[in-house]
């Protein structure tokens, strides 16, 4: 029993000692260091050092975790902000790319420098029809702007086809890689001609050439404009890609790579030109004055009743 006593009384005396100490510190803290109570309040620091840097050693990393979890709460709401405000930006630029690009290619068909004096409609492609046995492509503009069938198409690279069917609204346009298109064509330097031909699950048209056609890979090709053609002369087509001799003295076949990519159309021209009539005047509206109405004969005065 005098054993636990004594163990009580030396707490009771360490617990009065340090709020002693605390008191002493206190007041010191608000007094000048000269005086009693200034070097009992240094001697009060010494006893209670150890114990404040015993609380600092558990405080001060309890209170950088709470510090950290409101901070890191923070940067969370912050990063989420700037990520939306960067996410904004790049659609932002996106778009502003597309309309700066739709708006050159737009300017570039304009400014084709093909047939000058033929009118044209520019129309943008809001459906494509594309596959091994039809390649066609839906325009936003038709008869209403004057396009009919057979008129040709154009994009920046060069002939996209011809028009195959036209209603208010709309047209439908056969592409040159259709299994049923064919264009006259003339290859260039040397001026070989022939028939250029889209192929079933090809992206390559077919020419077939005589013997002693004088074409080689690179060449470029251009629509002949020849009798009957379809096509006016001097439209860009493509390039040779391939040159194959056949067998048995049986001609030669080029294949030839068109300008046009199909799969990235946006916007097309339509010429207004028909086979055997040339380029089609739009037609234009004018309004006749009626004949003036003739004066009325006097009418003779009524006789007296």
């Amino acid at each position: 029993m005098s054993v636990h006593r004594r163990e009580g009384r030396r707490r009771y005396l360490l617990l009065l000692l340090v709020l002693t100490a605390v008191t002493l510190v206190t007041l010191d803290s608000r007094r000048d260091d000269g005086g009693p109570l200034g070097v009992v309040g240094r001697a009060a620091h010494v006893v209670v050092a150890p114990f404040e840097r015993a609380v600092d050693a558990v405080a001060d990393p309890l209170g950088d975790w709470f510090d950290g979890v409101t901070d890191g709460r923070a940067l969370k709401r912050e990063n989420e902000e700037l990520r939306e405000r960067i996410a904004e930006l790049e659609d932002a630029e996106r778009r502003a790319r597309t309309v700066l690009r739709e708006n050159e290619e737009l300017r570039r068909l304009h400014e084709l420098p093909v047939l000058d004096d033929v009118e044209r409609t520019t129309a943008q492609v809001v459906h494509r029809s594309v596959g091994n046995f039809e390649w066609t492509i839906t325009i936003d503009k038709g008869s209403e702007h004057g396009i009919s069938p057979d008129m040709p198409v154009l994009a920046v690279d060069g002939l996209v086809g011809k028009v195959l069917e036209s209603w208010r609204g709309g047209a439908k346009v056969r592409l040159l890689v259709d299994p049923d298109s064919n264009v006259a064509v003339r290859v260039d330097p040397d001026g070989a001609t022939g028939v250029a031909e889209g192929r079933a699950g090809s992206d390559l048209l077919r020419v077939d050439l005589d013997d002693d056609d004088r074409v080689f890979v690179g060449n470029t090709v251009v629509t002949s404009g020849l009798e009957n053609s379809v096509f006016p002369g001097g439209l860009p087509v493509g390039r040779v890609a391939e040159v194959e001799d056949l067998s048995g003295g049986r001609g030669r076949v080029a294949r030839v790579a068109p300008f046009v990519d199909f799969d990235a159309l946006e916007f097309v021209t339509v010429l207004r030109w028909v086979p055997g009539q040339g380029r089609v005047v739009a037609p234009t509206t004018t309004t006749t004055a009626p004949p003036a109405a003739a004066p009325a004969a006097p009418q003779p005065d009524a006789e007296p009743g």
